[in-house]
């Protein structure tokens, strides 16, 4: 981690987002970690995937990067509707009715699991904010994930 003159407040902030070639198509997704004046990037790629799972892999990456057996107070902020609408409304009624959604069986469940047990992990607000407008850790994020397509494309 980086040391960083931002956000020094107890909480870990998480800021997230995922972008798709051609949807689906090759895909990538983009962190910025924010805790007591620290700061932590990650990125990575698919070959083939969707935007929606890219978002989805974002906070997965994340989560999954803390260390193990401690509890954290945690705000993810995503772009994505999806994703914050699926953690915060969706979920608990898709669980209940067997992993349907209205139309069918919920699409990515395995993705959506992963994030519903990460989530009993620690205390986590999913925050939408609106995608590249004003908020620079968001902006960031999104070129991470466009660098992963770039890279990935080209190697």
């Amino acid at each position: 981690m980086q040391k960083s003159t931002e956000i020094s407040d107890n909480i870990l902030h998480i800021y997230t987002d995922g972008a798709c070639m051609n949807n689906p198509g090759p895909g990538g997704w983009g962190v910025v970690m924010l805790y007591n004046g620290v700061r932590k990037e990650l990125a990575g790629y698919a070959p083939k995937t969707t935007n929606n799972r890219m978002e989805m892999a974002a906070p997965i990456a994340a989560l999954e990067s803390l260390k193990k057996n401690n509890r954290y107070t945690i705000r993810v902020y995503s772009d994505s509707q999806y994703l914050i609408n699926g953690m915060n409304k969706w979920l608990v009624n898709w669980k209940r009715k067997g992993w349907r959604a209205t139309k069918g069986p919920v699409k990515n469940r395995e993705l959506w699991e992963t994030l519903d047990a990460l989530n009993k992990l620690h205390d986590i607000q999913w925050i939408w904010i609106k995608g590249h407008a004003s908020n620079e850790h968001n902006i960031f994020c999104d070129q991470l994930a466009n660098e992963q397509i770039r890279i990935n494309m080209t190697a």
